[in-house]
């Protein structure tokens, strides 16, 4: 038997691709888990080494911080996942915050994701990624080699 007390419980981020997932909003209350239901429970509230993700986020003028890093640190702080940013050359890439947003692969790079990320963007970002041809080409090119395609706007 396993007991747990806690205010909130969340499990792991890396369950999320699992075949099910949950959270647990409790008030201070006390739960009694048999341990039959989870086998291990130290193993299983550990990811297994092996499960591994790469994250290519899409860089373009004017992306809004926000929408690229928000996700990115969910997926940067569940240890699973690699992240690498791609744009059109390696310069710094300036965003809608008014800073720059550094790149470590350009389109013209063979590079393998599993997940292509396209975060938000602000009005004249948005204006100038509908009317960049290399950024479309390139979602176009890789789309079909990818696992999952998202993308975030808040």
């Amino acid at each position: 038997m396993v007991n747990i007390s806690a205010s909130t419980a969340v499990l792991p981020a890396w369950m999320i691709h699992g075949s099910w997932s949950m959270s647990w909003k409790l008030n201070p209350i006390h739960i009694t888990i048999p341990m039959s239901l989870f086998g291990n429970l130290p193993a299983l509230l550990k990811p297994p080494s092996d499960l591994r993700f790469t994250v290519g986020a899409v860089l373009f003028y004017d992306h809004d911080v926000l929408d690229l890093n928000g996700p990115l640190h969910f997926f940067g702080g569940s240890g699973q996942f690699e992240i690498k940013t791609i744009a059109e050359t390696k310069e710094p890439v300036a965003n809608c915050g008014g800073t720059h947003t550094l790149v470590t692969h350009t389109f013209d790079e063979d590079t393998e994701f599993d997940f292509l990320f396209i975060p938000g963007a602000g009005p004249r970002g948005l204006l100038d990624l509908s009317q960049n041809e290399r950024v479309v080409a390139y979602v176009k090119k890789v789309a079909p080699r990818m696992k999952f395609i998202f993308s975030v706007c808040t």
